[in-house]
């Protein structure tokens, strides 16, 4: 019952959203959306989590903050999507737990590791919080960091890039500390920004190869 219901909302979205946000994805590459993997994300606008059911499809499940959970439509839209609620700000045991549970079943998920939308210049990043690195690291899932090149904007052409899987492999087995944690994060926030400087310097030199 619940893929169905799933199947239903996501004809339902795709075709207005992909009309409204012509996002196009780069670095669609065999073996990045095989298996486990957690892909982590800047975060520029409100429609991001219902981006990534798009562009992600039943491959992988966004994490969203439980605001958008609040109304009987919004909460069963949501999780008729298959978007974990997760409470900002604070620890939230049972979005941790189920997060934990979905890693351990071999879904895959798409996090947010700012913990909130940047609302600043979209090559600036907020702090970077433990959650995807934490949840990396007790299920030693391969991360894929990947950006949004620009912040969404109605029927303007934007691109979403898709950067190499990596792990967080010099941490596993280890107590996870405050300091391991922030370390993680750090190495989580460079590899999202060097997805974007990357494809920045890839444009460039066909630029000036023309």
């Amino acid at each position: 019952m619940k893929k169905l219901f799933y199947w239903f909302m996501f004809i339902i979205l795709y075709l207005p959203l992909r009309i409204i946000f012509p996002v196009k994805i780069v670095g669609r590459k065999k073996g990045k959306f095989k298996g486990r993997k957690i892909y982590i994300s800047n975060h520029l606008h409100a429609m991001d989590p219902f981006m990534m059911v798009i562009l992600f499809g039943i491959r992988a499940r966004p994490l969203a903050k439980k605001e958008l959970f609040k109304t009987k439509f919004g909460a069963a839209l949501m999780n008729g999507l298959g978007i974990i609620s997760i409470n900002r700000g604070q620890a939230d045991i049972s979005a941790t737990k189920k997060v934990l549970e979905a890693l351990k079943r071999g879904e895959s998920l798409v996090i947010f590791p700012e913990g909130t939308r940047n609302r600043m210049n979209v090559e600036d990043q907020l702090e970077i919080k433990n959650g995807a690195g934490m949840f990396a690291i007790k299920t030693k899932t391969p991360m894929v960091p990947c950006c949004f090149l620009n912040r969404l904007k109605p029927f303007r052409p934007t691109k979403f890039i898709v950067g190499n899987p990596y792990e967080l492999s010099e941490f596993y087995d280890q107590k996870l500390s405050a300091e391991i944690l922030d370390k993680a994060g750090e190495q989580i926030g460079r590899s999202i920004t060097q997805v974007r400087e990357e494809y920045k310097a890839l444009i460039y030199e066909k630029k000036n190869k023309k």
